[in-house]
């Protein structure tokens, strides 16, 4: 199994930490090290991630930026064991807070707009359809899509799509564990990918088999309280550009409201006494 470098910005000390450890891949890598040295990671929402070198830094909001670094075979001498070292050495210039100034207009439509798109919706699906009805109109995406987790079979299904493949997408699936959304899944963290090509999450397969070039992306989880129904997606800025900080903001708060309301959906069916082998499919 690789083994990976994982850097932790410094706080106030002036240090920082590297943990060295076994992973499967990079992603694995950073959340593992997090949780070796205590680091929240729940409301965690990574931005970025870019290739400087033999390094992978990736960029996470409150400035945080994270060094990760694959080793090369004979680098280590002790392949079991997880170190944690605190160097002390000039921290990683923090990047700017990803964090979207209230005016932007984009900010503005989701903060006033995005929670009454969804009133009336008596099912997941609506929810989904109504959700992507707004993206549609106020994102500047090619592309877009509602995920949900299927419980029973512990893949992702996409119960809403827009865009040029639109009509093919809706039938496919994401395997367990595979792609941008999974990771978002998982993690509970909103996602923006600048180069998805350069990206090892990139579940390539389903972009070859729809023919369909991925360029950039956001990927947002459908979340409430503890419950992580799924994902929302924007994929391809439209005109050929890059999302940017804005997008995943937007993105953040559209998935956290959808997932209240499939909370609130739930609520209502449980009082009623509807019984689901599936409540995503609702």
């Amino acid at each position: 199994m690789p083994r990976f470098d994982v850097v932790i910005p410094a706080a106030d000390s002036g240090r920082e930490t590297v943990v060295h450890l076994h992973a499967t891949d990079w992603t694995e890598a950073l959340l593992d090290a997090l949780e070796a040295v205590d680091e929240p990671i729940d409301d965690l929402r990574l931005f970025s991630v870019d290739a400087e070198g033999e390094e992978l830094i990736v960029r996470a909001d409150e400035g945080k930026r994270f060094r990760i670094r694959e080793q090369a075979d004979g680098d280590h001498d002790d392949d079991d064991a997880l170190l944690i070292e605190l160097v002390d050495r000039e921290a990683s210039p923090p990047s700017p807070p990803a964090v979207a100034p209230a005016d932007e207009p984009l900010v503005e439509r989701i903060f006033t707009s995005f929670e009454a798109t969804l009133v009336g919706a008596k099912s997941a699906a609506e929810a989904a359809e109504r959700a992507l009805d707004f993206v549609a109109e106020h994102f500047d995406a090619e592309s877009s899509a509602v995920l949900y987790m299927d419980t029973v079979a512990q893949d992702m299904y996409f119960a809403a799509a827009r865009g040029p493949h639109a009509n093919k997408v809706i039938d496919m699936r994401v395997p367990p564990g595979k792609g941008i959304v999974s990771f978002s899944l998982r993690s509970n963290t909103t996602l923006l990918v600048r180069d998805v090509q350069s990206d090892p999450r990139f579940y390539a397969d389903l972009s070859k088999s729809l023919d369909y070039p991925t360029t950039s992306l956001v990927c947002a989880p459908i979340f409430f309280e503890s419950r992580t129904w799924g994902c929302v997606e924007l994929v391809n800025r439209d005109g050929g550009g890059r999302f940017d900080e804005q997008h995943s903001n937007a993105l953040w708060y559209a998935g956290r409201k959808l997932g209240e309301f499939l909370e609130r959906i739930l609520e209502e069916q449980n009082t009623l006494g509807i019984q689901r082998s599936d409540p995503h499919r609702s």
